[in-house]
């Protein structure tokens, strides 16, 4: 593995990862993830070389000028990461966050993308309620009861138990 940082345009020192040899997929972590989210995704020995960028303000990267905060600054970022690699084209992915980043690198720069993959999208073209329901009463429960009383209610919650059964990662993301 191969940990490095580059610094952006606007003076921004990125923290990044580099891991295998062959075909190369950035592959983006979530909002708040820390970098070994990428990693676990990734089986070992692969002809996959994966290469993780830290978004701004996420682990060891600097957060730079907080108004250039958002999707297109961070899709921006990974551009330059590829560009910075000396690298055309890779296949482009995420999780949750990291699926927003890809798919907005994607669509304005198509011809750097080979291929892309979108795990647990967050945004998506409609407002998504129905997803979003867990974490509301996630925050009741918190707010309630207060940390820990409040985590260990919350997983007796019928919305929790729904969520485990569909996705358990998930889950696991909602009690911290």
């Amino acid at each position: 593995m191969t940990a490095g940082s580059f610094t952006t345009a606007d003076g921004c020192a990125l923290a990044f990862d580099v891991e295998g040899k062959g075909q190369p997929v950035l592959w983006q972590h979530g909002l708040g993830a820390p970098l070994d989210q990428p990693v676990e995704v990734f089986a070992e020995n692969t002809d996959l070389q994966r290469i993780t960028l830290m978004c701004r303000g996420h682990g060891v990267s600097a957060l730079g000028d907080p108004s250039h905060l958002s999707i297109a600054q961070f899709a921006d970022d990974a551009l330059a990461l590829l560009d910075y690699l000396g690298i055309e084209q890779a296949a482009v992915g995420g999780i949750s966050l990291g699926a927003a980043i890809s798919l907005r690198l994607a669509s304005f720069h198509a011809q750097r993308v080979a291929k892309l993959v979108l795990a647990r999208p967050a945004w998506v073209d409609a407002p998504s309620i129905e997803r979003q329901h867990g974490y509301h009463v996630a925050a009741q429960y918190l707010e309630r009861y207060g940390a820990e009383e409040g985590a260990e209610r919350f997983r007796a919650a019928p919305e929790f138990l729904e969520v485990m059964a569909a996705s358990p990662d998930n889950a696991a993301s909602l009690i911290g």
